[in-house]
This record gives structure tokens, C-alpha cells and sequence, in this order.
């Protein structure tokens, strides 16, 4: 049955964009609530997008997968154009991964699943999403996956010449052809995303980021991503199949079941994901950083400490007392207990090493000198752990 603005009570704002706002509603008749994206229209006209809403209406109304965002009603007023969608309370993947800073192997392969499942449908409908990143997966009240936003989706079938994409998408998750302006895109864009994606959610790092977009787009088409060596083996290899630079060799473009049977997803049942709790939420590889450190002076703009102990550091017959911090740059320097006088930077690059000695004791080695060190708390192994998880960035 149709449905109009007078059939729905209208509630808080659950978020916004740029064409207008998603807002809380509660169908009168039944009590039954949605997401409806209400949308401005002269926005709409200023910014020539009607071919875009109107696409992402009929894409939309294409679908019909539990992995997907159903849209239930549309409608307009003099101002505004309305879809009704389904509500999604459990927030998006962006919002889990910023809490836990990264998910544990465990969760990241049960969603990147249900993510792949996603894609395998609209790719069978021909249809391109182009911005898959974790803030448009949402999460359903069981904890599922709900793909949304397909402002840029479009669809692309075999027979239609090949095209150029105007640049659409995210820098972070973009794909190479997407920002060189090859002609012939294809479903690829969403594998190269999905390969960001799987990255992302188990090293709690983008694979390609710079300063700035022009450095992020110059690093994608590097593509020279710094794996952790602590990186799961199958996971490592997925994504090196997935973000290849020819978007003709990525797995999964030429058959939706060469992606599912790597060995990335053995365990998994493909066909009964939906009927499996999912797993709960838990931090994964990626080293927390410590969001309390106020030692003014020692830190530069937009530099987070990893770690931070006291310790003693023997040098001949002196055994000297310094708070050792370690930040994400990184850096690894010591300095006099509670204040911000440095007293030394101990350089890591390819050819630092380090090893527990005995006891608390642990041995820092770079070219030509021993940082020998002892962890006031008794456990060096602490220290250990967060250089295996991050001496990858050491160049």
C-alpha cells in the first residue's frame, strides 16, 4: 500500500548529508520505524544532481537482499523528496572500528563474508557500488550487515561500452582506475574497496594514506602497502589479490566463487551466515593509542604515544631512570621522569632490532650501539609486542 508524509510521525535526526538529513519515523498505522532519507530539492537543483537521486531511487528499488538497505516508500512535498528506508539501530562498521581501533581475525572474517555476500549480489545485478567503506555498512538489530548509500552506485552491464567514471568515492578506498580516468571501470572498484576494507579492519590502518589527497592517490598507484609481519598469512595474501593495480586481475572479477573459496574464508559457511550469530566486537592486531598523555612540549602536531613506561637505561657502570615513550610516527625517545626534557632519540629503521636479554632486561640494537634497557614493571615483553605490531613503518 502507498504511503504518504501524513502516514509517518517524524522523530530525531539520525544523521546528515548533502542533500539533507535521515530522520527517526514511526508509521502510524502500525508503529513500525524507519530511516527516511528526507531530501531538499532545491539543494538538489543547485547542485544538478536529480540523474543521482533519481539512480540511487532505482537502484534501490532493484534490490532485494538481506545484505542490502531496503527501501519500502518514496514520496515528495513541494520541498522535498522522501525515502522510506529500513532502520539499521546497531550504527555502521565506521563507528565499531573507531571504538576498538581495529577487529580481531575472528569478526573481521565474518563481516568481510557477509560484505562479499553483499557485493556478489549487486554485481549480479550489474550494479557498481563505488563507495564501499565502513561508515555506509550499516548493522541491522541482529548485527548483520546492511549495505546503504548508492548515490554513486550505477549500473554497468557487459554489452555497454566501456566509460569513464568521473571521479567518485573516497580517497582512502578509491581504486586506481577510478583516479587516473581509465575508461572501462568495472565491478573491480568494489573488490579494490573490499581489499582497503579487509586491511583496514585488522591492522587498524589504511593501507594508502597521505598528507593529503594528492599523496593518497600518489601511494594507491604505488601500491606498495606495508604489511605488518604479524599480518595473518591468508588475509595478507587476500588483499594482495584484491588491490592489484590491473583491475582485470583482481580475484573475484572474473567469478564471484574464485573469491569465495580463498583460503581466507575457510570456515565459513556461506549460505547460513545470516542465520549465525555474529561475533562480538573485539580488538584486534592494531596497538591502542593513549589518548591521556599531557607531557607538554614533547609531542608534534597530530602525534599519539603507542606506549609509555619507566625504565632503567644502563650505559658503562650507570644505571639511569627514564620515561621510554614510544608514539606513532614513530618515534621511540627517553626522557627525565615527568618532564619534557628528551634526552635521547633512539633511531628505528629496517635495521633496529630488538630481544629480551633476562628477567626485565631488553636490548634495543641499532647500527653500532646497544640501547640496553630494563622495564621498571618487570615485563620487557610488553615493549616486545608493540615493536612486532608496528616495526613494519620502520624504514
Amino acid at each position: 500500500m502507498a504511503k504518504r508524509e501524513n502516514n509517518f510521525i517524524f522523530g530525531d535526526t539520525l544523521g546528515e548529508g548533502s542533500f539533507g538529513a535521515v530522520i527517526l519515523t514511526t508509521d502510524k498505522d502500525d508503529n513500525k520505524q524507519y530511516a527516511t532519507k528526507i531530501l531538499d530539492k532545491q539543494q538538489i537543483i543547485k547542485l544538478k544532481k536529480h540523474a543521482t537521486v533519481k539512480r540511487e531511487r532505482d537502484i534501490m528499488s532493484m534490490c532485494h537482499s538481506p545484505y542490502i538497505v531496503k527501501l519500502f516508500y518514496t514520496f515528495q512535498n513541494p520541498t522535498s523528496l522522501f525515502y522510506v528506508l529500513e532502520l539499521c539501530p546497531n550504527r555502521d562498521m565506521k563507528y565499531y572500528f573507531i571504538k576498538y581501533g581495529s577487529f580481531s581475525e575472528k569478526v573481521t572474517q565474518f563481516y568481510i563474508s557477509e560484505i562479499t555476500m553483499a557485493l556478489k549480489y549487486l554485481h549480479s545485478l550489474n550494479i557498481i557500488h563505488r563507495d564501499l567503506k565502513p561508515e555506509n555498512i550499516l548493522l541491522d538489530r541482529n548485527m548483520h550487515i546492511k549495505i546503504t548509500d548508492f548515490g554513486t552506485a550505477c549500473v554497468q552491464t557487459p554489452n555497454d561500452p566501456p566509460r569513464k567514471s568521473s571521479f567518485v568515492g573516497t580517497p582512502e578506498y578509491v581504486a586506481p582506475e577510478i583516479i587516473n580516468g581509465q575508461i572501462g571501470f568495472s565491478k573491480a572498484v568494489d573488490m579494490w574497496s573490499l581489499g582497503c576494507m579487509l586491511f583496514q579492519f585488522l591492522t587498524g590502518e589504511f593501507p594508502f594514506r597521505g598528507k593529503s589527497d594528492k599523496l593518497t592517490f600518489d601511494a594507491i598507484n604505488a601500491c606498495a602497502p606495508s604489511y605488518p609481519h604479524n599480518m595473518p598469512i591468508n588475509a595478507k595474501d587476500l588483499c594482495q589479490k584484491l588491490m592489484v593495480l590491473d583491475m582485470n586481475n583482481r580475484i573475484g572479477v572474473k567469478s564471484p566463487d574464485e573469491l569465495l573459496s580463498h583460503p581466507f574464508f575457510t570456515g565459513i559457511q556461506f549460505d547460513s551466515l545470516l542465520q549465525q550469530t555474529p561475533p562480538p566486537f573485539e580488538a584486534g592486531m592494531a596497538i591502542p593509542k593513549i589518548e591521556d598523555f599531557t607531557y607538554p612540549g614533547l609531542l608534534k602536531e597530530g602525534e599519539k604515544v603507542i606506549l609509555y613506561r619507566t625504565v632503567y637505561k644502563r650505559k658503562g657502570i650507570s644505571n639511569t631512570k627514564r620515561d621510554l615513550i614510544y608514539t606513532d610516527l614513530p618515534r621511540l625517545f627517553y626522557c627525565v621522569s615527568k618532564t619534557p626534557n628528551i634526552k635521547g632519540e633512539i633511531p628505528l629503521t629496517k635495521d633496529t632490532s630488538y630481544f629480551i636479554k633476562s628477567g626485565a632486561q631488553f636490548i634495543i640494537r641499532v647500527p653500532g650501539r646497544d640501547y640496553q634497557l630494563e622495564d621498571c614493571l618487570g615485563d620487557p615483553q610488553v615493549w616486545i609486542n608493540v615493536f612486532d605490531a608496528t616495526c613494519h613503518k620502520w624504514k
